[in-house]
């Protein structure tokens, strides 16, 4: 019997990458011929192994990959939102099967398009690990569902671990409403 020894192939480590202003930058990987990076889920650009940033020129959802010299690409980096103009409505609130089920945002929006809806929650409701504590709500425009957000717990009375959950709207209108059904 002939024995063939090959010698062990690794995946690249995934990209730690972040947006500073309107540059995309990330954290240098070892033994990568190059960076990809993704764009609203697609291979956007592909750059040499010294780049180590990108401006950004256009709103999305960005991410950087890192392809091996043995042409093996790490895991995506955490999605990135970058957009150009923001508008922040801030609103404090307890919500729970019986406060606050249903909650009105007026929102302004001066162009149609694409639109993103983050949402900062704290959801200390049980442990992560023995427990399916998470809340859901549904999102609605003018009486049409927009789409479902889920806020996983983030432990016994963690209160104040703060989590983010994101929505993208394709026409968001001038009023948005959150609730729970039962």
């Amino acid at each position: 019997m002939d024995m063939v020894l090959q010698e062990n192939q690794y995946q690249p480590l995934t990209p730690n990458a972040r947006i500073e202003g309107s540059l995309l930058k990330w954290d240098a990987v070892e033994n990568i011929d190059s960076y990809i990076i993704i764009k609203d889920g697609k291979d956007w650009k592909t750059l040499p192994s010294t780049t180590l940033t990108h401006p950004l020129d256009s709103d999305g959802e960005y991410a950087v990959v890192a392809k091996g010299t043995n042409g093996w690409r790490s895991y995506m980096s955490g999605p990135l939102s970058y957009y150009q103009e923001v508008k922040t409505y801030t609103v404090n609130l307890k919500i729970s099967r019986r406060e606050n089920i249903i909650i009105t945002i007026p929102i302004e929006v001066a162009t149609s398009g694409l639109h993103a809806i983050d949402w900062r929650y704290a959801n200390g409701n049980g442990p992560i690990n023995t427990e399916n504590k998470c809340a859901t709500r549904v999102l609605t425009v003018y009486g049409q569902v927009a789409g479902v957000s889920v806020f996983p717990h983030r432990g016994t009375d963690e209160w104040n671990n703060w989590g983010w959950r994101g929505i993208t709207r394709s026409d968001a209108r001038h009023k948005i409403i959150t609730e729970y059904e039962k």
